[in-house]
């Protein structure tokens, strides 16, 4: 599996002695640090890729990998100021309109002709949820 290697070194202070015992073909080497010491750890990190990521399908997500199924989720929901164009579209699809605070879905409203139908309209205080703020 790809993955990029990282490696990160932190300085620990020890809170008592600590001694570590090595063999070697040359021999054992037995040290000792001291309380109150500080000593380098290095650490490897492994960074896998999210496309490298197996996942089970589930509901609408027929993605395979984590970075399909994050690239499908995006093409789901949208939330900006214009209307989501493109061929990721399908039916079902919610867009939130930042520009009108309104929120629509993407659905048939004629044999083959799809549109963005409003399903809520904010209005009055959006702080506060109730029957009154959407219509």
């Amino acid at each position: 599996m790809p993955y990029i290697n990282r490696t990160a070194t932190t300085t620990v202070t020890l809170a008592e002695t600590i001694h570590t015992v090595t063999e070697t073909s040359s021999g054992i080497t037995v040290n000792k640090t001291t309380d109150g010491s500080t000593v380098a750890v290095e650490q490897f990190l492994g960074a896998l890729l999210a496309s490298e990521l197996t996942v089970t399908p589930y509901n609408t997500i027929t993605a395979t990998n984590i970075q399909g199924a994050i690239e499908q989720l995006a093409d789901q929901h949208f939330v900006q100021g214009s209307t989501p164009t493109g061929d990721t579209l399908e039916e079902g699809d919610l867009w939130y309109n930042t520009a009108t605070d309104n929120l629509y879905v993407y659905r048939e409203t004629s044999p083959s002709t799809f549109e963005w139908i409003p399903i809520a309209s904010a209005t009055g205080n959006m702080d506060t949820l109730d029957s009154e703020t959407f219509v």
